[in-house]
């Protein structure tokens, strides 16, 4: 949600639209596909036969939601940052690159090197 508002600028013409709900609904979008995958993966290993559901599932909703507005409140402060100055958009993608690297999203962890 970090170019939401530059993204929707054309919106903000209708009245109605703010800033804002342009961050709120995409974080919406976004943890929701998020949340669909997350079961299909879940619902797909129980039908698989491994045993990885939580002890506590209403604690593990409660993280999963408290992660959620957490990556709200960052993306809101964020967006507007990266609207006012649009060299905090390139600081916060540095930023977040070792983390790609390191999670096996951008590349699997077997392609670093050993000494790592």
């Amino acid at each position: 949600s970090l170019g939401a508002i530059d993204s929707n600028k054309g919106l903000f013409n209708y009245r109605q639209v703010l800033p804002v709900d342009t961050v709120i609904v995409r974080c919406a979008l976004e943890g929701l596909i998020k949340t669909i995958i997350f079961l299909i993966f879940i619902f797909l290993g129980a039908w698989l036969r491994f045993d990885f559901l939580p002890d506590d599932s209403m604690e593990s909703i409660y993280v999963w939601c408290t992660l959620w507005m957490i990556g709200l409140a960052s993306g809101m402060v964020f967006s507007v940052l990266n609207t006012l100055y649009t060299d905090i958009g390139r600081i916060v993608k540095i930023c977040m690159l070792p983390l790609l690297i390191l999670s096996g999203t951008l590349m699997p962890i077997n392609y670093l090197p050993v000494d790592i």
